[in-house]
């Protein structure tokens, strides 16, 4: 499959935005002490050696930022885009943890739907999913959603990009979803 430059172009700056915002916020406040270890991953197909090597630096600066991978994809026919987020930290166990989470989920879908909807590519809706560990009812730790967030394009030309907030353009996104319990330990009856 061949990527046009403009969606090589879009994918590199999500890769930037995020290793911004990560370097800044995502791991100091949710790594725990600990040092989380696994594969990171930025699906985007260079188109020359340069961007090769760059798409790979930008990959290794966001794992260590606390991001374990990041997946963009793009639908020319349906003109939307899906960015897909994985944390890499340890489990938000705690309230202060919790709170960081969602803070950080909200940070990161505002600066991937900016990426997106100021990139020039021609979209009709975009979803961000954020997702990272938790723990099951059963002790288990596993992946599961953060934050989603659908943006369509009526409403995303209305949001003034370069000065809205987190906070503010959560509450502009046609759909907004934020996880409140990372360690679930409610049985279902």
């Amino acid at each position: 499959m061949r990527f046009s430059r403009r969606f090589v172009a879009l994918s590199l700056v999500i890769l930037l935005v995020l290793v911004a915002a990560g370097a800044l916020i995502g791991h100091a406040l949710l790594a725990g002490g600990g040092h989380t270890t696994g594969a990171h991953v930025a699906q985007v197909a260079p188109i020359s050696p340069t961007q090769e090597q760059l798409a790979q630096d930008v990959s290794l600066n966001i794992w260590h930022a606390g991001v374990k991978s990041l997946t963009t994809t793009y639908d020319a026919q349906r003109h939307s885009a899906t960015v897909t987020i994985t944390m890499g930290a340890s489990v938000p166990n705690t309230t202060l943890k919790v709170s960081a989470a969602q803070e950080l989920t909200k940070a990161l879908c505002l600066m991937a739907l900016q990426a997106l909807w100021t990139s020039g590519v021609a979209l009709d809706q975009t979803t961000v999913l954020v997702q990272g560990l938790a723990q099951s009812i059963y002790g288990e730790i596993i992946t599961q959603v953060y934050g989603k967030v659908i943006l369509k394009a009526a409403t995303a030309h209305r949001i003034a990009w370069d000065t809205i907030t987190a906070d503010a353009a959560w509450s502009a996104y046609d759909f907004a979803f934020l996880q409140n319990d990372f360690v679930l330990n409610d049985i279902l009856g």
